[in-house]
């Protein structure tokens, strides 16, 4: 069993070292960005080129990001990792990459142009030797991957920033993001009038498809319905058929009771007339043997009267 003081002492380490983690936290905004087809750039005009659309791409976006009080935490490829202290700076910053990448493509053949995506979400992060580590990040690089080219995608998190900052925000649904119990509402920053135009348009066919979804489930309820109503009907005239059945069965029942009840009457009332004709006969029977025995009586009386009146002679 490890000993008391040893285990104090490994608590009062681990109390410490939590204290020195939480010094390293900091609530920051974090940036990802990444340039759609550049796979593709790389395949058509080889490394060299592809490296100088790179260089250009981060000259272009590395001033955007810093001007606007941003610090480069790293790049990944294509791809630019930036975190902010201040969330509305980091929405400006966001609209001003957009904004700067538009003018870099005047001008320019279309496979020269550069077109980025920008994610970006605030939250607790984990800084250390100039990194940011932590949910934050994770979340900020899945709602990058979430977003259209040239779209800033935000956290509902993010739309008070954003409205401070002076731009407005289209609703563009709900998203499933690692590390979240629950789903988080995704905002598209209108940095341009094109993209203004163009988040009306994605908002128009969210609607129009709601719509769609929402005659379909009409259609579907109206079916049902009518098929619920034939079937009522058909339990109807099978209860209105069981309903005449019994009806039949109570008055057959009725009927039959009624029939037995009779010969139960009509029996009883023979078998009283018997015993009442049985009765009578006894009676008769014991009237004619009573008129025997008086008739019997009065002969021996009348005999005894003749005796009696000879032997007064």
């Amino acid at each position: 069993m490890m000993d008391k003081d040893k285990l104090e002492e490994l608590l009062e380490v681990r109390a410490q070292a939590q204290q020195e983690l939480e010094k390293l936290r900091a609530r920051v905004t974090i940036l990802f960005s990444d340039i759609k087809g550049s796979t593709t750039y790389f395949e058509k005009k080889g490394d060299v080129e592809g490296m100088s659309m790179i260089n250009r791409h981060n000259s272009v976006l590395f001033p955007e990001i810093e001007g606007a009080g941003g610090r480069i935490v790293k790049t990944i490829g294509d791809a630019i990792m930036a975190c902010f202290e201040d969330p509305v700076a980091a929405i400006r910053a966001a609209v001003g990459m957009q904004r700067a990448l538009e003018g870099d493509r005047q001008g320019r053949p279309e496979i020269e142009q550069i077109h980025i995506r920008v994610g970006l979400h605030t939250g607790l992060g984990l800084i250390k030797d100039g990194d940011v580590f932590g949910d934050v990040v994770n979340a900020a690089s899945r709602v990058q991957k979430q977003a259209q080219i040239e779209q800033i995608l935000i956290t509902d998190v993010l739309l008070d920033a954003a409205n401070l900052a002076g731009f407005e925000c289209a609703r563009m649904g709900r998203a499933e993001l690692r590390g979240k119990d629950e789903q988080i509402d995704l905002y598209a920053v209108a940095w341009s009038a094109q993209a203004t135009q163009q988040l009306l348009r994605e908002v128009e066919a969210q609607y129009e498809q709601r719509l769609k979804e929402l005659k379909r489930e009409h259609a579907q309820l109206e079916e049902d319905f009518e098929s619920a109503r034939d079937q009522w009907r058909v339990e109807r005239r099978g209860l209105n058929a069981e309903i005449e059945q019994l009806e039949a069965a109570v008055e057959n029942a009725r009927e039959s009771a009624r029939a037995r009840i009779a010969d139960e009457l009509q029996s009883d009332l023979r078998f009283q007339l018997e015993e009442a004709m049985r009765a009578r006969q006894q009676a008769e029977q014991e009237i004619r043997d009573r008129s025997k025995q008086f008739e019997g009586r009065d002969s021996e009386h009348a005999g005894q009267r003749c005796r009696c009146h000879g032997a007064f002679q």
